[in-house]
């Protein structure tokens, strides 16, 4: 496995390995987990033992490692292709797919997070 993630981080898989079962599947996986953090700090048992920040800082800094790691991957493997459209279209899609999440974090902390510290 750690073989795997090197070989990932370096450029040295095929690009439909990056993109799919790292960069989607992987993101899959994160989402999964971030629910349940968010559940158990939000709604389910530590309710009212701790504050929005303490799920949402921990799983944001898991979020955001991963999707730097396989959007790193993802152009670093670009180039391991048959085809050079993939290459460009998968670095564009890269470019406009972390400038979507940049803008995410920004909604999340200024509309979201105000609205779960109060309650609503």
């Amino acid at each position: 496995m750690k073989k795997l993630l090197i070989e990932f981080w370096q450029g040295q898989r095929p690009l439909w390995q990056a993109f799919w079962l790292l960069f989607v599947l992987g993101q899959i996986l994160i989402l999964l987990i971030s629910a349940f953090i968010f559940w158990v700090f939000i709604e389910g048992p530590f309710q009212n033992i701790f504050s929005v920040e303490v799920s949402v800082i921990p799983s944001g800094m898991v979020w955001l490692t991963f999707i730097l790691y396989a959007s790193l991957s993802v152009w670093r493997c670009a180039k391991i292709t048959k085809m050079a459209v993939w290459t460009w279209s998968s670095r564009i899609f890269i470019i406009a797919y972390l400038i979507r999440q940049v803008y995410g974090v920004y909604e999340v902390w200024t509309y979201w997070v105000p609205r779960l510290k109060a309650g609503l």
